[in-house]
C-alpha cells in the first residue's frame, strides 16, 4: 500500500514536472533564464526538472512567477474541472420504469393513495 502511495506521488510529480518544462518550452525559456530571473542558484532548476531534486511547491510557484504564468492558470492548466454532465431530460426520458419509481416512492411518503 506505501509503495503504491509513493509511486503515485512520484508520478504525480512527475506530470507536474513535465508540463513545467512544456510552458518553458512553448515560452522558449531556457531553464538557465528561468534561473537568473529567480535569482536561484546555476543548475538548480534544472536539477528538479530532471527529477534529481525533490519537486517543491515553493520551486513550482518561483518556475510560474519566472515564465510570467498565473498560478491559478497553471493549476486550471494542471487539474481541469471535469466535464459536467447534463441532466436527463425528465420530459423526454425514454425510462419506461421511471414514471413506476416516482410514484412508488411518493405512495412510500404517504404523498399519493397506494394502490393508484
Amino acid at each position: 500500500m506505501i509503495r503504491r502511495m509513493e509511486e503515485r506521488y512520484r508520478e504525480e510529480t512527475l506530470r507536474i514536472t513535465s508540463l513545467l518544462k512544456t510552458i518553458a518550452k512553448e515560452k522558449r525559456m531556457s531553464i538557465r533564464s528561468i534561473e537568473q530571473k529567480t535569482g536561484q542558484a546555476t543548475s538548480i532548476f534544472h536539477r528538479v526538472l530532471r527529477g534529481d531534486v525533490n519537486l517543491f511547491y515553493r520551486h513550482v510557484l518561483m518556475l510560474l512567477d519566472a515564465m510570467d504564468v498565473s498560478w491559478a492558470e497553471f493549476f486550471q492548466k494542471a487539474y481541469p474541472a471535469p466535464p459536467r454532465q447534463e441532466a436527463p431530460d425528465l420530459e423526454t426520458a425514454d425510462d419506461a420504469s421511471f414514471e413506476e419509481r416516482v410514484i412508488s416512492v411518493l405512495t412510500r411518503k404517504g404523498l399519493i393513495p397506494a394502490g393508484r
